[in-house]
Order: C-alpha cells, then structure tokens, then sequence
C-alpha cells in the first residue's frame, strides 16, 4: 500500500512540474509580439524569393517574384504568374515615386507618393513591407497558436483574422490566417489564408531570406525606356 502511494506521488509531482515547465517555457502572445517588433527595427534592409498560390474555382493560380527593401521606404519587387505570357510585373519605389512596369506590353505607370492623401500613403507602406505581417490584422484576434523548431531556428505559428476590409477587397473569401514567424529576424516563412471551412484558398511561401547584407541602391530608381509608355496616375493621363 505504501508503496503505490509512493509511485502516485511520483506520478503527480512529476505531472506537475512538466504543467509547469510547458507553463512557464511557453511564451505569452504580447512577447512574442514585443520580441517580432524588436527584430523588425534591427532590420535594414532584406531579400527574399517567394511564392504566391491561390486557388479560386478549384483552380490553383501561382505566381513566382523577388522582393529587396532599403529602409525606410525603398523596394523593388519582381512579379511572375505562372504560366502566362506577357505577365511579368516590377513594382519599384524610392519612397517618393512608386512605378509598375509591364516590360513584355511596354507600359508603365507612375504614381507620386508625396502627392497622395497620408491615409492612402500610410496603408500602402504598411501592406508592402514583410517586417510587419500583423498590420493587416485585428489585433484582438492575433494568438500563438505553438512554437516548433526548425533547422535549429524556433518558428512562432501564430493565427490571427484579417481586417474587415483585407477581407472585403480579397479576390477569393479569407477569414484567418495562419503564420510562420522566424523568430531570429521576425521574418515570416510562410502565410496561409484560410476560408470560413479551413480550407487554405491563398498560400505564400518566403525563401532564401537574407538580411541586413550589401545592397545596390541603383534598383530603387526606375527610368522607363523610350519605347515605353507611361502613364502618370496623379494626373490620370499617357505622357
């Protein structure tokens, strides 16, 4: 009797204080939070590879392109659709003029950030840098859903609800998402935006993630080829 009093006792204490080492190892949402912006500020400039999947019909349309950002406001990004001639795309920005360049059709269009409202300048800097992936999201909704390590980097996986209108202006109905975090650069991995049933309608995947490494400033800077035509959205007319 004694004895299988003892072996419960073990039984216990050790049960306890595993609750409690999972406890206290699992950080809270708001640390993690607070450590993701802490990482995002240390960051000045960064590339990456990625990978753009969403399935519309039972149709997966994917789409291939790189990003390179120069704080505070400079980036280049590469847009490729799979599958499609003519459907390469190049957004480029120095913080004061953003272009979107269609090399295969011969068009540009240009549009001064300094000459727009600081609401409409605002919400697209917050949409277009990869350093805040929660400024799309109701920020009462964002939890951690566990840790995982990965080639010995601990990876967040967070899950959050998209603003009412990221939801309204998606092209396929999104209700959550769900997100992989490095935690060495607060950089995400991976994105999934998941419908009212769970089922994943938009995937995006980031590799080859390099930080804070050289930079060529000239890919900031666009002059559009002669035989180009540009057309100056702020005066909503072809030059």
């Amino acid at each position: 009797m004694k004895g299988r009093f003892v072996k419960v006792f073990i039984v216990l204490i050790v049960t306890i204080f595993c609750f409690f080492n999972i406890a206290i190892s699992q950080p809270t949402i708001d640390e993690v939070l607070k450590d993701i912006k802490k990482k995002a500020k240390l960051i000045n400039n960064y590339k990456v590879d990625y990978i753009l999947g969403i399935t519309k019909d039972n149709k997966l349309v994917k789409s291939r392109g790189h990003i390179e950002f120069l704080n505070p406001d400079n980036f280049y990004m590469e847009v490729q659709i799979a599958d499609l001639d003519n459907a390469k795309q190049i957004f480029i920005s120095d913080g004061n003029v953003l272009w979107q360049y269609m090399p295969d059709m011969k068009i540009a269009t240009k549009l001064r950030l300094t000459n727009i409202n600081e609401e409409m300048q605002e919400n697209f800097e917050k949409k277009g840098d990869i350093r805040n992936p929660f400024a799309n999201m109701k920020s009462e909704t964002i939890k951690l859903v566990k840790e995982v390590v990965k080639d010995d980097s601990k990876i967040y996986i967070i899950e959050a609800e998209p603003k009412n209108e990221v939801r309204d202006e998606s092209v396929v109905k999104i209700s959550k998402a769900k997100i992989w975090i490095n935690s060495e650069n607060g950089i995400p991995e991976k994105v999934e935006w998941r419908n009212e049933i769970d089922e994943t309608v938009i995937e995006q995947e980031f590799k080859n993630i390099k930080v804070n490494g050289t930079v060529d400033k000239d890919k900031f800077t666009f002059i559009p080829p002669a035989d180009v035509k540009v057309m100056d959205l702020n005066k909503q007319e072809i030059d």
